[in-house]
């Protein structure tokens, strides 16, 4: 094997780098939001898993057959946009992918790992009380740069730490998932009941609940941006995508059962519900310890598609500064500062009213807007996909199996897309426009919790940046740089 090829990702690195990228923060953070957002009903909640499992199921089938497209110097979704829609849209999501998506969500995520950090440090006594949000931040920063770091390093080093956390995260998951449905009939919290038996189904809650769900099931496409780092380049990808996301739906689908039995949406509170008292204590330290592993090999995966994402955009030039800082400082350097500006802007948007609030809802909050808009994103592609299916010349998958998956994938996304632009996230919040926005991870209510018409507000404000940096990006680098940023990634 070539010194090339063996520092490129197997299918084993590249099936964990996946697992590892989507299993992890959704699961454990989202679940408890998902049981206050339906109202600790059971059935809304089993469903919304299933629905929301169903809906990334359906895209990772279609992008199995996407992904296998040829593309140029930039890969993954940015490239199959470009070569289904031209080099005006493609321009559009390559930007919004690096700038929006990535950049967003890789310090978002280590927030979250910090927050998992400390909750192992309070279960096991070695602090007495979590500390305030601006700790979270600065330790979800360093821990962000470490990740990165080590990508920029060696993506087969990442490969190995994704392998690693990836095979011990599952641990906890199947004994919450055996335990949990084992011991069904087993209760020592909230009077016996489990969550079946709380209140009725309500299909509004389930739709308010998806873009939850859909955070969890994200970021399945980030080992698409892999292809060139993953041998068998295109037909392993294709194969990763669709097995490894199979696997995740069956797994959040247990493990939503396994805490409906036990009326829980936290994974921890599923042992202690189902186990004698003198085993809780050690459970919930080993569930905490085995979380923030979890955490971190979902945040190494995003720094991983980050930083190859960064590299390739700024490599055909596409965010302002790229140029010059190039010219200046070479390749490497000039990714670097690109991607190091583009997580301080959007750190600075979420980190200066958490601190002010001192509550980590707002981070909680920004975490869905990356998936939302991105889903919306997705059900396109894979529609402009569809229009130009005929003249592909990649197609690998049976005509009648590709055809029914992909419209039932965009049709399902549209429907949850539209309705919470239209409706869930702007017209209902304001309706109840004081009401609890159930945003938030370890410190959701209070005097820090984020009202419906604040999150309302926040989205609002979202949209114009979403929707007008890539038009600032382009006018910016026309009129500094001489920089024409919409090109053709495949000459």
């Amino acid at each position: 094997m070539s010194i090339k090829e063996g520092k490129k990702l197997g299918f084993f690195a590249a099936l964990t780098m996946l697992v590892g990228s989507v299993v992890g923060i959704g699961i454990f953070f989202k679940n408890g939001s998902i049981f206050r957002t339906t109202d600790n009903n059971g059935m809304t909640t089993l469903l919304a898993w299933i629905v929301g499992g169903l809906i990334s199921l359906f895209a990772a089938v279609s992008f199995s057959e996407i992904g296998s497209m040829k593309t140029g110097k930039v890969s993954g979704l940015a490239a199959w946009n470009e070569k289904a829609a031209g080099k005006k849209w493609g321009y559009f999501v390559r930007f919004n992918y690096s700038f929006f998506y990535f950049a967003l969500l890789t310090p978002i995520l280590g927030v979250f790992v910090s927050e998992l950090l400390f909750q192992f440090l309070l279960v096991s006594k070695a602090i007495s009380s979590m500390p305030h949000v601006w700790v979270h931040i600065l330790v979800g920063i360093t821990l962000m740069i470490i990740a990165l770091g080590v990508n920029f390093t060696s993506i087969y080093v990442s490969g190995w730490i994704q392998a690693v956390t990836s095979v011990l995260k599952v641990i906890p998951l199947i004994l919450a998932a055996l335990i949990g449905m084992i011991m069904a009939n087993t209760h020592n919290l909230k009077d016996g009941k489990n969550a079946f038996e709380v209140g009725s189904f309500s299909f509004t809650s389930l739709l308010a609940s998806l873009p939850l769900v859909l955070f969890a099931y994200d970021a399945f496409l980030n080992v698409g941006s892999m292809s060139k780092r993953i041998k068998g380049g295109v037909k392993t990808t294709s194969k990763v995508v669709f097995l490894g996301m199979l696997s995740i739906t069956v797994l959040y689908t247990l493990i939503a059962i396994s805490s409906i039995l036990h009326n829980s949406g936290f994974i921890g509170s599923v042992f202690s519900d189902s186990l004698p008292s003198n085993v809780q204590e050690p459970l919930t330290i080993f569930t905490f310890l085995f979380l923030f592993i979890s955490g971190y090999g979902v945040l190494n995966g995003m720094s991983a598609a980050t930083v190859i994402s960064f590299n390739e955009v700024v490599s055909v030039n596409t965010l302002f500064g790229s140029k010059t800082l190039k010219n200046k400082f070479g390749d490497k350097k000039a990714t670097i500062l690109i991607l190091s500006l583009s997580i301080l802007f959007w750190t600075l948007v979420f980190a200066i009213p958490s601190l002010v609030l001192d509550t980590d809802t707002i981070v909680d909050a920004f975490s869905n807007f990356p998936t939302l808009f991105f889903f919306g994103i997705y059900g396109t592609t894979i529609l402009l996909y569809n229009r130009k299916r005929d003249e592909m010349t990649n197609r690998k998958i049976n005509n009648i199996l590709y055809l029914s998956m992909s419209w039932m994938a965009i049709g399902s996304i549209f429907f949850v897309v539209l309705y919470q632009f239209a409706y869930g996230m702007t017209i209902q919040l304001f309706l109840d426009a004081h009401g609890n926005s159930h945003a938030g991870l370890f410190a959701p209510s209070g005097i820090g919790a984020l009202q419906n018409w604040q999150l309302g507000t926040i989205l609002l404000a979202v949209i114009p940046i979403f929707a007008g940096a890539p038009i600032l990006n382009l006018v910016l680098a026309k009129k500094f740089e001489q920089n024409e940023v919409i090109v053709n990634t495949f000459e």
